[in-house]
């Protein structure tokens, strides 16, 4: 049962989770890969026998929770909480073959997803990572980039417009945190995680415009319900809010804070508000 979030990595390398509980980085999304997997690389090759193996030893041991189809869908998943992951999301390819491998061997403190590395040899670890990749949704290529610069009155814009499209679903951090959230399957993505800000612009945008299929994330730009400048703008608050990776071992204090002093407002021409002091230092 791949539970929570994603997958662990091989056998060895320490977990810090320091200074917040499992359950609430599980609720929230905001999870880190185990450390010392991410440059790690998959010794089996990707070819029709590993694939296959990697098929069974899903079946055997994650599709009870995850599903069949990979959603986080199966008959005990719908049970658990918070809910496994959806392992075909794209944002699951932004992941490296380590970090995968990661989650797969050590699991996810405070949820329903084991450290596989106790049942299974790192040859079948490695299968299962080989099957997920094979299984993932590949966002499409875009090189669009944010027209709207990095400023703080574009940040709040972002904020108010955040909160009146997505906070619902994601919660008032982008963590996938709200209680609507929690009770969704797949749950909503954590968007300041790593492997949603690895995403161009572009194809943050397009997730907007879009949605993505089998999720409850809808085309908010195509359904008319926001139009591009204001998708932008949100786009720029994610950004900001986006951890930093280089500090794999913390977990970061939420940086939307100094904003809270703005209130949400519904902009008649979606304009910036005037006088907002320079960013703050995280």
């Amino acid at each position: 049962m791949l539970g929570a979030w994603l997958l662990g990595a091989c056998a060895s390398g320490p977990t810090n989770y320091e200074g917040v509980s499992g359950g609430l980085r599980s609720y929230a999304g905001g999870l880190r890969p185990p450390q010392g997997y991410k440059n790690l690389t998959l010794t089996r090759p990707n070819d029709g026998p590993t694939l296959l193996e990697g098929r069974q030893v899903f079946a055997a041991t994650c599709a009870a929770c995850h599903g069949p189809e990979l959603r986080g869908r199966g008959l005990s998943g719908v049970n658990i909480l918070p809910h496994p992951a959806d392992l075909r999301a794209p944002r699951i390819s932004n992941l490296t073959d380590g970090e995968l491998l990661g989650y797969i061997a050590e699991g996810v403190p405070g949820t329903g997803m084991p450290a596989w590395k106790l049942l299974l040899t790192r040859p079948q670890m490695e299968a299962v990572a080989r099957y997920v990749r094979s299984r993932t949704l590949i966002m499409p290529k875009d090189t669009r980039t944010n027209p709207l610069p990095d400023t703080p009155p574009q940040i709040v814009l972002g904020r108010q417009n955040y909160m009146q499209t997505c906070a619902a679903c994601h919660g008032t951090n982008a963590r996938g945190l709200s209680p609507a959230g929690r009770s969704l399957q797949p749950r909503p993505a954590d968007l300041t995680a790593p492997e949603v800000q690895r995403y161009s612009d572009g194809q943050l945008m397009w997730i907007l415009e879009h949605g993505i299929v089998g999720t409850p994330m809808r085309g908010w730009v195509t359904q008319k319900v926001i139009d591009r400048q204001q998708a932008w703008s949100i786009l720029r608050y994610l950004r900001y809010l986006g951890r930093n990776e280089a500090s794999p071992d913390t977990f970061p204090i939420f940086k939307d804070g100094f904003y809270s002093q703005y209130p949400v407002f519904q902009s008649v021409n979606n304009t910036a508000p005037q006088n907002v002091p320079s960013l703050p230092d995280p």
